[in-house]
This record gives structure tokens, sequence and C-alpha cells, in this order.
């Protein structure tokens, strides 16, 4: 065994920088918010698709730290689509083959999507303004609303909105507030279709480009964001370390401070460092596949390059040989973590050819004496520190540290007050469309707009005044409003029945919404009748908005 012919570290053997987490943007707690709202026979419908990866529910959690310290100790090796950790001295292969059996996803080649999934038909409504009611954007978040609060949508509708948030709410995700993109609501309207399109590679493909696109010296930082479904490469690493099970710890909350989002289970990481550290962990450096019956996918790529380096330590792991800690070598010691300037040891000249000085030459003296000296540092790994530089080292941490807090801080702030502004709207929205629904139950639509619309007929001088005051508020100009009532409740007509001649999901529900809001909502404001209704309107929409601007402006 030439050890000279194995991939050499990222970072020396003991020399990995000490991260903080890896930055990722899915949450687990989303297939278990899964599994509650969705029924039965819905999760029947798309567990050939999604089966093992609702089954990660039920494994421990995933572990931001735990992945830092799995991409610090990487191997450098040329293969475009795999990488090596190493762990306990031994190394572990994460590429497309091991993704596919921790996840259980189609990973075979992706095929060219045709165009008339992607493209609707002339005169046809986009399926996007279809599956969501009109909404501009929709993000992970939002569906995941829809699905709890969405008891009067189909099953078709409620299932469809599953596999959205499964592959771009969880591993296809690529910021915090991604949106769903159009393709794939467009590629949704054929349900069968949706479900084998090789969604494993499409993700498998993000998170690895990502990973092989971060520097080492973003690698050496406390934190790194990794695109995708970095979790994977946690699982694989638990199948190839079969004592890891002994880190398993109790239920804890991994992920946030909700109830609601909390994972089943929990690693010990102190335990996970102990296996590390020990060299006798049996740890399978390629492990097994088991598709019980099924073909295995196509796991291979037609642009991957040749590494000997790879290829000799993969021979080596087929004939069974047993690695050591000592035979990966290498790494850049340029980011083995902060240093500290070495202490300045400071020499007097020494003076020839003088008389020694007494009394005040001798005082005098000394100030010139103190600008000739010369620094020389020590040398060797004895030289210690002089309190200063320790003190500003010290002073430098504490202040990251205030900053980090800041931040975090300000972040929590000023999501929440957008949790409570969301929740005001929602239920503002709520009640102008039980007010209406009254209104119509009691009244002729006609009548009620042909009132309202008198009302700001009589109210025009008002009217303006609400407009300067409000001008990103109200939704009418005055030059817009009719001279008859009569000519908008036509026009409202039109718009209604145009609305109900469309064939969309719960069209009771648009219906009302788009009702209220493109029409009912700007009479109201303007409406002298409805002062309370303003009055919410400046509370819940006016107030919360500009206190997140100015928290996002500090």
């Amino acid at each position: 065994m030439d050890a000279a012919k194995l991939p050499t570290r990222i970072f020396p053997d003991g020399e990995e920088p000490i991260g903080d987490r890896v930055n990722s943007y899915f949450k687990l707690s989303t297939i278990g918010t899964l599994l509650k709202v969705l029924q039965p026979a819905e999760v029947d419908q798309i567990r050939p698709c999604f089966g093992k990866l609702l089954d990660v529910y039920a494994k421990p959690g995933h572990s931001g730290k735990l992945a830092h310290f799995l991409l610090s100790r990487q191997l450098s090796v040329d293969k475009q689509h795999e990488i090596w950790v190493i762990f306990s001295g031994r190394p572990i292969r994460f590429s497309l083959r091991e993704y596919a059996i921790v996840t259980g996803l189609n990973c075979n080649p992706l095929p060219p999507i045709p165009p008339e999934i992607l493209k609707c038909k002339p005169g046809e409504t986009p399926y996007y303004y279809t599956l969501f009611g009109g909404e501009p954007y929709v993000t992970g978040e939002m569906l995941l609303s829809k699905l709890k609060k969405g008891k009067h949508l189909s099953s078709e509708i409620r299932v469809k909105y599953a596999c959205l948030l499964l592959v771009d709410g969880l591993i296809s995700r690529r910021t915090a507030r991604m949106k769903i993109p159009l393709d794939h609501v467009e590629m949704i309207r054929e349900l069968d279709y949706f479900l084998s399109y090789p969604w494993g590679r499409f993700s498998f493909d993000m998170t690895m480009q990502c990973i092989k696109t971060r520097q080492i010296s973003q690698l050496a930082q406390p934190t790194v964001a990794i695109q995708g479904f970095i979790h994977a490469l946690q699982l694989v690493v638990l199948e190839a370390v079969p004592a890891a099970m002994s880190a398993v710890g109790d239920s804890t909350d991994t992920e946030s401070g909700d109830e609601e989002n909390r994972c089943a289970i929990s690693l010990k990481l102190d335990r996970m460092w102990e296996l590390d550290r020990d060299n006798e962990v049996s740890v399978t450096s390629i492990i097994r596949c088991n598709y019980e019956g099924t073909v295995p996918p196509d796991c291979t790529y037609a642009d991957e390059v040749d590494d000997p380096a790879v290829d000799y330590m993969v021979q080596h792991i087929q004939e069974g040989f047993i690695f050591s800690r000592c035979m990966f070598s290498g790494g850049d010691e340029g980011f083995s973590g902060p240093t500290i300037q070495p202490s300045k040891k400071v020499v007097g000249t020494k003076r020839k050819g003088r008389a020694p000085l007494h009394g005040r030459d001798m005082a005098s003296t000394s100030v010139r004496r103190r600008k000739k000296t010369k620094v020389q540092r020590p040398r060797g790994k004895d030289a210690a520190p002089p309190e200063a530089d320790i003190i500003d080292l010290v002073d430098c941490r504490i202040k990251d540290a205030i900053t980090k807090v800041e931040r975090s801080f300000q972040g929590k702030i000023t999501s929440a007050m957008e949790s409570i502004v969301e929740q005001c709207t929602s239920k503002f929205k709520v009640s102008m469309e039980k007010l209406i629904e009254e209104k119509l139950r009691t009244k002729e639509s006609d009548s009620v707009i042909g009132s309202v619309l008198q009302d700001i007929s009589m109210h025009q001088q008002k009217e303006q005044i609400v407009f300067d005051s409000a001008p990103e508020a109200a939704g009418l100009r005055s030059d817009t409003v009719p001279a008859q009532p009569n000519e908008a409740i036509t026009v409202t007509n039109v718009k209604m029945k145009a609305i109900a001649s469309n064939i969309v999901p719960d069209r009771l529900a648009i219906f009302t919404r788009l009702f209220v809001g493109i029409e009912v909502y700007k009479l109201l404001f303007l409406s002298t009748r409805y002062n309370a209704l303003k009055q919410a309107f400046y509370v819940v929409f006016q107030l919360p908005t500009h206190i997140i601007a100015v928290l996002r402006c500090q």
C-alpha cells in the first residue's frame, strides 16, 4: 500500500477548523407536518415517489454542526460529482449512488422536458394561477399554511401542494424564502409526469455543485451555506458507521423553538466526536445498497473525470484493506485557525568607545537609548504572546460575538413582526369576507355596490383628503368614479360573470377573495359608513409595516 498515491486532505489531520454549523434552508419538520395534514390515501399516493424520504423524519434530525464537521474533513479529489470524507481515519464516499440509497428518490438521468408540458396552449390560463388562485408568488411556508388550513381543498390539490413542498421546500431549496418555480407548477399539471421525474438527481446536482464551489477559505469560516439537501451526507455517514446509533439521543428540538416543528430524534454530537477519535470503529467506506428487486438507477455522469488517486483507493476498499488515519496526509495549513502574533523582544544596543555616564547625563541619554533599540522576534514554538496581543484578540472575539447576537436578535424580532403582520392580515381578510357575505345575504349585490358608490359621489371632497393622506392605500382615483352607480354595477357584473365562467379550485373562495380585493375593499375604504374598518385598515396594514421597515434599516 503506497500512501503517497492516496488523495490528500484539504485540512491537515487534527488542524481542521472548529466550525459552528452549515446553514441549510430546509426543515425536516416539514415532513412531519405533511404526515399530519394529509389523509392516509393521499400519503399512499405520493409514497411510491417520496416514500423513503418521508421515512427520514423517523431518523435522527439534521445537525448543521455535524455537516460542517464532515465537510471540513474532505479529501481533495478531481471527481466532479462525488466527495470523500474521513471519519475515524477511514474514507466514506458520498455520490449520486449513496444519495439514491439513503433517500430512495429517482436518480436516473434528467430527461428533456417536452415544451407542451412547460407552456400552456394559446388561450389557456397558466396552471400557476389556476392552482394558486391568482397569488403573485407562493413560497414553501405559504404552501404549508394552505395545507394546514385547506380542509376545503380537493384531494388532488392537496397532493399537488405536498409534492411541490417536498421538492422545492425541502430537497431542492435554494433560499429561505424561495418561490415555487413556474416550471415545476406547470409540470405538476400532469401529476404522473411530475412523480416520475428524477427529482433525486435534480436535488443531488444542486447539493454537489454547491459543495464543490465552496473554497477552502469558506469552509474555514464558522458557518457556510449549502443549498439543496445536505442532510443526505449525514444519512450516509450514519449508514456507514453502525456504532453511530449509540449517539442517538432523546427527542429534542434541533431546528427551532416551535413545538410543532420538533424533530423526533436527535444526535449526541459529543458521542460522534468520540467515535471519530476512535481508530477501532467499524466504517463501511462504500455503503451497501438494497433495492429489493427494483432496477438500480443509472448513477453515471457523461462528464465525469478520471481520478487515479480515487481509483487506487477504491481498489483497496474492494480488496478489504483497512485504512488508518496517518495514511491521509496533506492539507492547507493556511486556514487551520486563528493565530496570535508572536511577542516582541526588546534588546538594547551596546555603546562602544564611550565613558560611562553618571547623574543627569545618564538620565538624558536613556531616552535616546530607548529610541535606538531594535526589535527581535523570538524563534521557536515557546514564544509567549504579550498581554497586549492577548487582550486585542479577546476584544475582537467579544466584538464578533456581540455582533452575532445583535444580528440574531434583530432577525428574530423582524421575523416575529412579520408573523404578526401576516396573522393580522389573515384575520382582517377573513373579517372582511364575512362582512361582504353578510351584506350579500341581506341585500342584492347591485344595491350594496350602488349604495357605496352613492356615498362616494356625495363625499368626493373627503375622498380627495383620504387620497392625499394615504395614496398607497387608496386604490381608486377621483377620475375613475363613475357618474352613475349603474355603470359600476354593470362593469362589476361583467367581472363577476367572467370569474364564475372559469373553472378553478374552490371557486367560491377565490370568487369572494377577488370580488372583495378588487371591488369592495376600495369602495369600503372610501365610504363614510365604514370608519371603523378604515381605522382597522391603518392599524393592521400600516403600523407593523413601518415597524419592520425601521428594524431593517437599523
